[in-house]
């Protein structure tokens, strides 16, 4: 019994393996409150806005958006849609018009789903 202790004591001075990774601030967010949210900031917003109708998302679910504010020039007419009162088509664009327009921090946010 001793000798197996000792063989394994042996292992302990060896390096452990260390995983590659870095630390992010995430914003963890339940979908109802964004709707509430976005619905304030952009209250004429074309029959409202459900932001699981616009992901099709299912129940118990969360979706991970890395946004930064920036706005392509396609994306451009869809994002004065929104600040106008029109049909939200994409989450994403939305969560980049809050910020382009100063509601928001860029970075992670993770928005929970769950009815």
């Amino acid at each position: 019994m001793n000798r197996l202790i000792k063989e394994w004591d042996e292992f302990e001075d060896e390096p452990k393996p260390k995983l590659k990774m870095h630390i992010e601030m995430t914003h963890f967010v339940d979908y109802g409150d964004f709707e509430r949210f976005a619905m304030e900031v952009y209250p004429n917003l074309k029959g409202g806005y459900s932001f699981a109708e616009v992901q099709e998302s299912a129940n118990d679910t969360s979706y991970t958006f890395h946004v930064d504010g920036k706005i392509s020039k396609w994306e451009k007419k869809d994002a004065d849609n929104i600040r106008e009162g029109g049909v939200v088509h994409s989450n994403y664009l939305l969560f980049n018009v809050l910020i382009a327009d100063g509601y928001l921090e860029p970075g992670t946010y993770v928005v929970r789903v769950s009815w």
